[in-house]
């Protein structure tokens, strides 16, 4: 009976198009980027409405060092994205070569487009994800998994200093963090961590790649590649991404080939 309820449920196109388990692709890791925001991702994430009439948040993440830079928006047009990315990336921190955002019309706008071929920036699209923000400055100032270093410190090149360490300063005649150094050291220092880093990254994409080959061949010992041209698919809703109906509407559309 379980082998037939499968078999019912994996060719009933209304359970298909309400289904949220999509198939596994096998993993295909970036390219790492040269330098800090050299490649930038951006989604928009819808939330309650705030009572400044806030419903968005934008947020970038960099590829390397893993730094995030959000906002929240009252509405998502085109203009609202290039002034976000102007604001918040160009002008604090450089000028990026490479943007990943989804399909969504806030990112194909022509104000987007026209930054993106003045500036020479290389604008890739991608399937919808969700980059999650848990604490702007937490998340910054916090070491990650897969550099061993906060993407503060490799950004400048030294830990942040924290509010602990002003109220400990303020108990001790001596301060807890000794003065950085002179440029050269600084530059020094930021050169080995980033390098660093750098080997830490290919190593947890190692180690990614080798669990989620793994967790496919266990789901499925002939694990083929889910998608071939001429197929057909289905495709994941908008609405089932920033909508808050979404439990109700039907979370894929379709098929299409």
């Amino acid at each position: 009976m379980k082998e037939e309820v499968r078999l019912w449920v994996s060719t009933c196109p209304r359970c298909q198009a309400k289904g949220k388990e999509a198939l596994q692709e096998r993993l295909h890791p970036v390219q790492m980027p040269l330098q800090p925001f050299h490649q930038v991702a951006m989604d928009i994430k819808y939330m309650p409405m705030s009572r400044a009439g806030h419903a968005y948040i934008i947020v970038a993440i960099d590829y390397f060092p893993k730094g995030v830079e959000c906002q929240a928006l009252q509405t998502t047009t085109s203009i609202d994205i290039f002034n976000f990315f102007v604001e918040n990336i160009i002008t604090r921190h450089s000028v990026s070569r490479v943007i990943i955002t989804d399909y969504g019309f806030p990112f194909q706008g022509r104000h987007i487009a026209a930054m993106c071929q003045s500036l020479h920036i290389k604008h890739y699209f991608s399937t919808v994800y969700h980059p999650q923000t848990n604490g702007l400055y937490s998340y910054n100032t916090t070491r990650q998994d897969s550099t061993r270093y906060s993407p503060f410190q490799l950004l400048y090149g030294h830990h942040p200093n924290m509010p602990l360490n002003n109220h400990l300063d303020s108990h001790n005649n001596q301060p807890l963090n000794e003065e950085i150094g002179s440029f050269e050291t600084i530059k020094s220092n930021l050169a080995q961590i980033r390098t660093r880093a750098t080997i830490n990254i290919e190593k947890a994409k190692q180690r990614q790649q080798r669990y989620i080959d793994k967790r496919i061949l266990d789901q499925d010992k002939e694990h083929k590649l889910p998608f071939r041209t001429g197929e057909l698919v289905l495709k994941l809703s908008s609405r089932a991404v920033v909508t808050p109906v979404a439990t109700i509407d039907d979370n894929y559309q379709g098929p299409f080939v």
